[in-house]
């Protein structure tokens, strides 16, 4: 749904090449539809990356394992694995444009779209759907802009994603501390709470 896929790398893959290279469009989507649609909210870390084959096609994918530290929509566990299309193994490449995973040891809170099933990006609206905790404790965007504020933005807005959830106000002045986790997640189950309605 959110997702076009443009897929430009087949011919070469048939042709024997060990590079595979996937393009996307990604729709710009609401905070509030990321809090509502998300089928788990988790903060959580990164404490191990695998890349493997998986899947009928036998893709490359690079899954990441979480420990949870808190679970704020979806059921809860210790450790979560999600697993983004994409990596290396040995000679092979495949790359999508745009697919920006989290690194090992980055500490964050994570929208997860779908549970039952694998997506080329687990998170809703991709980078729209990664919130990263920074060493000074704020909640930043997944490109490091410090978050200010959530609204609920319209959820109708048509557009292809900037990397920000529609309603998420990020700090122009770098001397301002941004939100808390602790502010962020508050605001999370209240918009969570309100579309369940």
């Amino acid at each position: 749904m959110y997702i076009r896929w443009l897929i430009f790398g087949l011919v070469l893959a048939a042709l024997g090449t060990p590079r595979l290279g996937l393009g996307n469009s990604v729709a710009s989507i609401s905070f509030g539809d990321l809090a509502s649609r998300s089928a788990l909210i988790f903060e959580g870390q990164v404490v191990s990356s695998d890349v493997r084959k998986l899947g009928a096609r036998n893709w490359i994918w690079t899954c990441l394992q979480f420990r949870v530290d808190s679970v704020l929509k979806g059921t809860p566990q210790a450790t979560r694995e999600l697993c983004f299309l994409g990596g290396t193994l040995g000679t092979e490449t495949v790359s999508v444009s745009d697919m920006n995973h989290p690194a090992l040891g980055e500490r964050g809170i994570f929208f997860v779209e779908r549970t039952d099933r694998m997506q080329a990006n687990p998170l809703l609206g991709w980078d729209q759907g990664r919130f990263v905790v920074n060493a000074a404790g704020e909640v930043c965007t997944a490109g490091g802009k410090a978050v200010a504020a959530l609204r609920s933005a319209a959820r109708l807005a048509r557009g292809l994603s900037t990397g920000v959830a529609r309603g998420v106000v990020v700090e122009s002045d770098a001397s301002r501390p941004g939100m808390t986790p602790d502010a962020f997640k508050r605001r999370v189950r209240e918009l969570a709470t309100r579309s369940s309605r």
